[in-house]
C-alpha cells in the first residue's frame, strides 16, 4: 500500500482544468504571435532589419507574458473555485488575442496604443465613424470575432485529449506548465539581446506587430526641449511668462480683454472705394484636400483658377480636423483659441453683415453640433443656412445646387452675397461619378478600412477620382465675376506617416492642404513659403479694399501686401486627438531642418509646454537645434 502522504489520490476535475489551461495558454500564444506577424496593416515586415526569427522570437516572448499570467491565476485558484478558474482562464486567453488584433487596427489607423488618450478620444466619436464602415469592414471583423471562437474549441479538444492521456499530479502539472512557458519565453528573448539595435529599430518601426505597443512603445531618438531650455534662466520675459502662468486671475482678465477686442474689430472703407460695387464672394471648403489634387488630370477646372489667380502650394489649415480648419477660416486667428471662450459670432460674419452682406452656408453634411461647431457653424451666423444629413453624392449635389442658386440670383434685386460651400465627397470613403474613375485600378465599395499597405495605390485612386468629380461641383459654381475661396478643412493621410485618414497626429499629409483664390483684377501668385488658413480673411478684406481697425488683433497675415507672406514668420497648426500644436516656420521649407516643432500652449492659463523637433510624419528626431531655439523664444514671447 501506498501512503497518502506519498501520493495523493487522483483528482480528475482538477487535471482537466490544468491540462485545460496549458491547451488555452499554448493556443492563445499561438493566435496572438500570429495575429501580430500575420496581420495586414501597417507597415510589412522588412527582412533587413534584422533575422526573421529573432522577430518572431520577441513576438512570440511577448505573447507568453501577456498569456501565461491569467492562465498562471486560474491554475492556483483551490478547487472549490473550480468553475471561476476555468472561465477566468479561458476569457483571458481569448481576451490577448482579441486586444492584439484591435491594437494592429489602432497602430494602422491613428498610430497611437489602443490604450491610450488618443484610442479614447476617437471612442467617444464613434457614432461618427459610421461613414468610415464598408461590408467588407463588418466583414474581416466577423472573422476576427470567429478566431476566438475557433480557439475555444481548439483548447476544449486539447484539454480532453490531454486529460485521458496524461495523469500528472497537481504540482508536476502547474510546474511543468508555468516554468516551461517561463522558460520558452526567457529562450525566445536571449537571441534579440545579441542584434538589440536592430531589435529595437524593428519594434519601433513596427508597434502594430509588437503585442507590447498595446501599453506603450516610447521613441528611441526624441530630443524634448523643455521650457526652461527656451527660457533660459534669469530671462526677464520667462520670469513674467511663468508668473503670469500661476495667476489664474491674470489669465482670466487677459483672456476678456482679447475676447473684447475682438468684439471691437471692425472695418471701414476708404473713400476711394465708395460707390463701387461688392463682388459676390465663394468660399469652398472641400473635406479630406491634398495639395497633389491640384493638377490638369485630377482637378482640371479648379487647376486653371489656380494657374491664373494666388496659388498658396505650401498652405496649412489650423489643425487636422474640421473643427479647427473652420474655426480658423472664419476669425483669422489660429486654433490655438479654439478651447478658451473665444466661441461667438465668427469675425468674418460678423465684419461681413456690417458691410451689407448676405451669407449663406451650405453644406452636404449636418453634424456640425457632434463635432463642437455648432458655436460657429448656426444658423443664426447665416441668412440661408441649408444643411442636409450626409447621402453619398446627393447629399453634395443639393449642397452645390443650392448655393448656385443663391450666388445666381440677379444682383440688381439684392444685396452682394457671401456663399460658404462644404463638400463632402472626398472624405473617406472617397465616393465619384463612375464618369470621373479615370485613375485606374482603383479601390471599389468593397474596399476595406482602414486598408493595409498594399491596398494603398488603388485607395489613392478612389481618392483622387473622388477629387474629379468635387471638382465638377465646383465648376458649377466658380465664375470670373466673383471671388472664390477654395481651400481644404485638413489633409488626409494614406499611411505616409502610419496612419490613415486624418485628426490623430500633427503630421505634413494631415495638416496641410492646398489654398487657391481667384480676385478678379489680381495678377497671378504663387506663394512657396508656409502659409496658414487665418491668411484667408485678412487677405479677403483687403482685396476688397477695407481696412481692419486694428490688425494686429488677428493672427493671420494679408498675403497680398508687401510681395507676400514672409519666409520667417512662425504660426502653429493642432492636432484634433490631443492639445498638441506644430509651430511652423522657415524650418518647415528645409529638407535639413525638422519639419516643426511641437508643444502645448494653454491660453488659459497662459503657459507653454515641452518642445519636441517631429519630422513630417510626426515622429520625434533628436538634435540640439540651437539655431531654431531663438526663433522660438521670440514667438513665445510674442504670444498672447
Amino acid at each position: 500500500m501506498i501512503h497518502r502522504g506519498i501520493e495523493r489520490p487522483a483528482d480528475p476535475k482538477g487535471d482537466e482544468r490544468r491540462h485545460g489551461l496549458v491547451a488555452w495558454t499554448l493556443s492563445s500564444v499561438l493566435v496572438t504571435t500570429l495575429i501580430s506577424l500575420g496581420h495586414p496593416f501597417g507597415p510589412s515586415d522588412d527582412s533587413s532589419l534584422g533575422p526573421k526569427l529573432v522577430r518572431i522570437g520577441l513576438v512570440a516572448s511577448q505573447s507568453i507574458a501577456f498569456v501565461l499570467p491569467g492562465t498562471a491565476i486560474a491554475s492556483l485558484l483551490p478547487l472549490r473555485m473550480e468553475r471561476l478558474a476555468k472561465w477566468f482562464g479561458l476569457a483571458w486567453c481569448l481576451i490577448v488575442p482579441t486586444l492584439v488584433a484591435l491594437n494592429a487596427l489602432t497602430w494602422a489607423w491613428i498610430a497611437q496604443p489602443l490604450f491610450s488618450a488618443g484610442s479614447l478620444r476617437v471612442l467617444q466619436h464613434a457614432n461618427s465613424l459610421r461613414g468610415y464602415v464598408t461590408w467588407v469592414t463588418i466583414g474581416w471583423f466577423l472573422v476576427a470575432m470567429f478566431l476566438p471562437v475557433s480557439l475555444v474549441v481548439v483548447s476544449r479538444l486539447l484539454g480532453r485529449s490531454m486529460t485521458h492521456r496524461l495523469r500528472m499530479r497537481r504540482t508536476a502539472s502547474n510546474a511543468i506548465a508555468q516554468l516551461g512557458l517561463v522558460a520558452l519565453a526567457i529562450a525566445l528573448s536571449v537571441p534579440a539581446v545579441f542584434t538589440l539595435n536592430e531589435t529595437l529599430q524593428w519594434a519601433q518601426l513596427n508597434p502594430a506587430r509588437n503585442p507590447m505597443s498595446m501599453i506603450r512603445v516610447s521613441s528611441l531618438n526624441s530630443t524634448r526641449l523643455e521650457v526652461e531650455s527656451v527660457y533660459p534662466s534669469g530671462d526677464p520675459a520667462a520670469e513674467d511668462h511663468l508668473r503670469d502662468a500661476d495667476d489664474e486671475q491674470s489669465s482670466a482678465n487677459h483672456m476678456l480683454d482679447y475676447q473684447n477686442a475682438l468684439r471691437r474689430l471692425t472695418v471701414t472703407t476708404p473713400s476711394s472705394f465708395e460707390g463701387e460695387s461688392s463682388p459676390d464672394i465663394l468660399i469652398a471648403i472641400v473635406e479630406s484636400m491634398r495639395p497633389e489634387l491640384i493638377n490638369e488630370q485630377t482637378m482640371p477646372s479648379l487647376h486653371e483658377y489656380a494657374s491664373r489667380g494666388i496659388w498658396c502650394r505650401q498652405h496649412f489649415s489650423s489643425g487636422n480636423a474640421t473643427t479647427h480648419g473652420f474655426f480658423s477660416l472664419l476669425n483669422g486667428i489660429d486654433a490655438s483659441w479654439y478651447d478658451s471662450p473665444i466661441r461667438f459670432t465668427p469675425v468674418l460674419n460678423r465684419i461681413f453683415r456690417n458691410q451689407g452682406y448676405e451669407l449663406g452656408f451650405f453644406a452636404g453634411d449636418d453634424q456640425w453640433s457632434r463635432f463642437y461647431m455648432d458655436d460657429f457653424i448656426h444658423p443664426d451666423h447665416f441668412d440661408v443656412f441649408d444643411v442636409v444629413a450626409r447621402n453619398g453624392l446627393d447629399s453634395d449635389r443639393h449642397a452645390v445646387v443650392q448655393a448656385a442658386s443663391f450666388l445666381d440670383e440677379p444682383s440688381e434685386q439684392r444685396a452682394p452675397r457671401v456663399a460658404v460651400l462644404y463638400l463632402y465627397a472626398t472624405h473617406a470613403t472617397y465616393l465619384s461619378y463612375p464618369k470621373d474613375q479615370i485613375f485606374q485600378p482603383a479601390a471599389d465599395d468593397r474596399m476595406l478600412y482602414p486598408y493595409p499597405s498594399d491596398a494603398q495605390p488603388e485607395v489613392w485612386n478612389r481618392y483622387r477620382n473622388s477629387a474629379r468629380t468635387v471638382d465638377r461641383f465646383l465648376s458649377a459654381v466658380m465664375q470670373d465675376d466673383r471671388i472664390i475661396l477654395v481651400t481644404g478643412d485638413h489633409g488626409e493621410a494614406f499611411l505616409e506617416d502610419g496612419t490613415i485618414g486624418h485628426g490623430t497626429k500633427i503630421s505634413q499629409v494631415q495638416n496641410q492642404t492646398p489654398a487657391i483664390a481667384w480676385i478678379p483684377g489680381i495678377e497671378p501668385q504663387r506663394f512657396d513659403t508656409p502659409t496658414m488658413h487665418a491668411d484667408i480673411l485678412p487677405t479677403l478684406i483687403a482685396a476688397l479694399g477695407w481696412k481692419w481697425n486694428d490688425p494686429q488683433l488677428l493672427d493671420g497675415v494679408n498675403l497680398l501686401s508687401n510681395g507676400g507672406p514672409s519666409p520667417s514668420r512662425l504660426f502653429v497648426t493642432r492636432d484634433y486627438l490631443s492639445e498638441t500644436l506644430g509651430l511652423i516656420g522657415p524650418w518647415t521649407s528645409n529638407d535639413d531642418e525638422p519639419f516643426a516643432f511641437t508643444l502645448t500652449l494653454d491660453r488659459k492659463q497662459n503657459s507653454i509646454g515641452p518642445v519636441r523637433a517631429i519630422d513630417e510624419t510626426g515622429v520625434p528626431v533628436s538634435g540640439s537645434f540651437t539655431s531654431q531655439i531663438d526663433r522660438i523664444r521670440e514667438w513665445i514671447r510674442a504670444s498672447r
